[in-house]
């Protein structure tokens, strides 16, 4: 067989090992996917678990808030029931729709209103009606945003509370990017960043890592300044992206931020709850485009 001949046997050889490897491994992570997800589903069957759990001790009421919209009510229910349903109990939880969704919440999402979970009314501003309209009603309260489409284990919002110091005040996060600098010192591109940090260091307070709020943050009262609710500002600089624009905010005050100890926060999706997700949307550069505009404007932190 000539010598180019060979070459190229190898080569498809390989090329179909990969490929069969390739396959194995995509397999092996769906089906991890798949348990993980029956998982949840099982402790969610098991609602309300923790009925008799006991009140958070911060100093001050706690609020878990979050926003939605239509294409992922199928599974809203599942998400209110996991932070309902955790061992530490806030004070409420509060579920802000836009005034045009309001008539299409599901029943199984109306039937668990009730003294501890609430819908209220937001404004046209996508995920920051998470933050923003809370920090308008419950200027002194503790705010904790999470997102809709996740599953949150019962020891979630104990965590955050837990990591909480009333002697040294943090913002606390289960997730968080630490930023990353180009030779000029400017912020370089988000993928470039040291991303879901679980290192020692970040249980330190400091201002070098961004908190996420798919994994939960902890918002004390007084953390964000006024402007974190500057509606024309958030459409000028940052429309898509409120952990970029909350980021800002506060590293224009003398907070710090610290992780939650442990292995770091599991994202786990709720089936084809991701079909319009803005983590997909951001993959595409709009995440680099935010942080560009709010270092121009702020100053590169």
């Amino acid at each position: 067989m000539p010598h180019g001949s060979t070459r190229k046997t190898r080569s498809a050889r390989l090329l179909r090992w990969l490929r069969r490897t390739v396959t194995l491994k995509e397999l092996r992570k769906r089906r991890a996917e798949r348990d993980r997800v029956k998982h949840e589903m099982g402790e969610i069957a098991k609602f309300p678990k923790n009925a008799n759990a006991a009140r958070h001790g911060l100093p001050g009421e706690l609020i878990v808030s979050l926003t939605s919209y239509p294409a992922r009510f199928k599974t809203l229910h599942l998400t209110i029931k996991a932070l309902l349903d955790q061992r530490v109990k806030p004070d409420r939880v509060i579920l802000w729709i836009d005034r045009h969704d309001m008539r299409k919440v599901p029943k199984a999402v109306r039937a668990l209103e009730g003294p501890a979970f609430s819908i209220l009314t937001g404004q046209d501003i996508r995920s920051f009606n998470k933050i923003v309209p809370a920090l308008i009603a419950f200027p002194n309260s503790f705010i904790v945003v999470a997102d809709d489409d996740l599953y949150y284990p019962d020891n979630w919002l104990q965590g955050l509370v837990e990591a909480y110091d009333p002697g040294q005040p943090t913002i606390v996060y289960h997730r968080g990017h630490r930023l990353a600098h180009s030779a000029d010192g400017s912020l370089a591109p988000y993928r470039a960043w040291q991303h879901e940090v679980t290192d020692p260091e970040s249980l330190i307070p400091g201002t070098g890592i961004m908190p996420t709020g798919v994994g939960g943050v902890l918002y004390p009262p007084g953390s964000l300044p006024p402007k974190a609710v500057d509606i024309g500002l958030i459409r000028q600089l940052s429309e898509t992206c409120d952990d970029s624009w909350l980021y800002f905010m506060w590293r224009q005050t003398t907070w710090t931020a610290k992780r939650v100890p442990g292995e770091g926060f599991r994202i786990v999706d709720w089936p084809q709850s991701q079909q319009h997700s803005l983590r997909k949307f951001h993959r595409g550069g709009m995440k680099d485009e935010h942080l560009r505009a709010l270092s121009d404007y702020f100053g590169t932190p």
